[in-house]
């Protein structure tokens, strides 16, 4: 012990000290002198750096990789519209099927949010479009196929026709009035005139309303000289498909002819 006591001087003692502050203290003198950028990905242990370590908005789009973020990352509502930016979501982005109507709020698709001829009949349920979705004045004529327009169509002629009604009754009859309707559609024809005889005392004469030459309904009078015919003339009413109709009529004498005849058709959606 006296030999160690011997041996110690001033210059040894201090020389010990600083090596135990350099072996003791290095790690935290070491970390307190690390230089900018010093630290890469080979320095950090896995696991190295957790919630706790990352700053609050350290991490911006820049940090993040191209689809890191799948649906499983996302918590609950995570998304709000606030996240989204304008036209963000396209329609590649929607799976089939993905936005039901529960997940659109009422008045939420206005009439700029729909793009011209997105909408076709595939897109509309059943039912969907009740009268309460049709704006007033919104269906016209031409929002209706052809053959759903009600539309009305005529043909006459004012005055006596200068032309003598064939007869006897066994003969064709003569046509005094024709109509060209659309082909396609359901039409209510009638047809009618006023008769009027010329010579003789009384006639007897037959009417015919007639499709492309196939009768659609028939009507008769008897009527005396220098008189319009009974009830102020012959009236019929049938039914057609389009095409052209006719109005004829004969007499079973000479001397008669037609005075203000008329034929008139309307379009309908279907007949009973």
């Amino acid at each position: 012990m006296q030999s160690v006591r011997r041996r110690l001087t001033y210059a040894n003692v201090m020389s010990s000290i600083a090596v135990f502050l350099v072996v003791a203290g290095g790690s935290a003198f070491a970390a307190s002198q690390l230089g900018k950028n010093t630290v890469g990905t080979k320095q950090l242990k896995n696991n190295a750096v957790t919630a706790a370590k990352i700053k609050n908005n350290a991490i911006t789009g820049g940090k993040i990789a191209n689809g890191a973020v799948t649906a499983s990352k996302l918590g609950g509502a995570a998304v709000g519209a606030s996240n989204l930016g304008a036209n963000s979501v396209g329609p590649t982005a929607l799976s089939d099927n993905a936005v039901t109507g529960s997940k659109i709020a009422n008045g939420a698709v206005s009439g700029d949010k729909i793009a011209n001829d997105a909408v076709g009949g595939e897109k509309i349920a059943n039912g969907a479009v009740t009268s309460t979705k049709i704006g007033a004045g919104a269906v016209g004529s031409t929002q209706l196929a052809e053959a759903e327009r009600s539309e009305a169509f005529k043909a006459e002629g004012s005055g006596l026709l200068n032309l003598e009604l064939a007869q006897p009754v066994s003969q064709a009859p003569t046509v005094i009035q024709s109509l060209a309707l659309p082909l396609g559609g359901q039409y209510v024809v009638t047809g009618e005139t006023e008769l009027i005889l010329s010579t003789g005392t009384s006639q007897f004469s037959q009417c015919f309303l007639a499709d492309e030459g196939a009768s659609i309904a028939t009507a008769a009078d008897t009527y005396e000289k220098g008189l319009l015919s009974v009830s102020g003339g012959v009236s019929m009413t049938g039914v057609s498909n389009g095409g052209t109709i006719t109005l004829a009529c004969r007499s079973s004498g000479a001397g008669t002819f037609a005075f203000n005849r008329q034929i008139v058709a309307i379009r309908v959606g279907s007949v009973n």
